[in-house]
């Protein structure tokens, strides 16, 4: 298991349409780079803690494919600063 450390969180990114996220229309060229995932782990950073957030959370955030990799059950994770965390979904 990963744990996240200083201003980043550690993200599963969840499948969703590839048109839509979170019912958002994405533009195609943006398509490759917004996702929306489940917090598996937050760092102990003063900014990461003023967003509030849990694991848990679903999120929308910003990555690159090259930034991916997988977990321990295959799971594709990344490693995410916590300014490129968009949205939170309630």
């Amino acid at each position: 298991m990963l744990e996240a450390i200083g201003n980043n969180v550690i993200v599963e990114k969840l499948n969703e349409d590839e048109r839509e996220v979170a019912g958002i229309a994405i533009p195609s060229t943006s398509q490759s780079l917004i996702y929306k995932g489940k917090i598996t782990s937050i760092g102990t950073a003063k900014k990461v803690k003023e967003l509030e957030l849990s694991v848990g959370d679903i999120i929308i955030y910003t990555a690159l494919e090259k930034d991916a990799f997988s977990g321990d059950n295959g799971e594709e994770l990344y490693i995410v600063r916590y300014d490129f965390i968009q949205a939170r979904l309630k």
